[in-house]
């Protein structure tokens, strides 16, 4: 099952697709050229995350184990914001049939009703 929030980045997809377009695509090399292309867009998420590691915004706050661990989740949380999609914008027409919270109803269930919500309204735009 996919889930349309998840995106690839440009450069990891760059990194993929430059290597797996330079390979003759052969059946006998099928297999080492989807190896090779993922070897060069895994290579490219490890360059991504040498560079967070040595930016500016982690210096000096590894003074305690507390620090070093919510320095650690902030990591984590960038690299998971490399692979989800932006939020879509919600139009003003119906921010006022959006639900922000239900009881007893999970964030999955609401904002599935929301992205019905506003798809209905998307294809009432194009229908006129």
């Amino acid at each position: 099952m996919s889930d349309d929030r998840i995106v690839v980045p440009d450069g990891m997809w760059r990194a993929f697709r430059g290597r797996y377009v330079s390979l003759p695509l052969t059946p006998e090399t099928f297999e080492q050229q989807q190896l090779a292309a993922l070897e060069a867009a895994l290579r490219w998420l490890d360059g991504r995350l040498e560079e967070m590691c040595h930016s500016n915004t982690y210096r000096g706050r590894l003074s305690s184990h507390a620090a070093m661990v919510e320095v650690w989740r902030e990591g984590i949380g960038e690299v998971r914001r490399m692979f989800i999609a932006p939020e879509p914008e919600v139009p003003e027409e119906i921010k006022d049939l959006q639900y922000e919270w239900l009881c007893n109803v999970q964030q999955a269930c609401i904002d599935a009703i929301n992205g019905r919500i506003q798809e209905a309204y998307r294809r009432g735009k194009e229908s006129k």
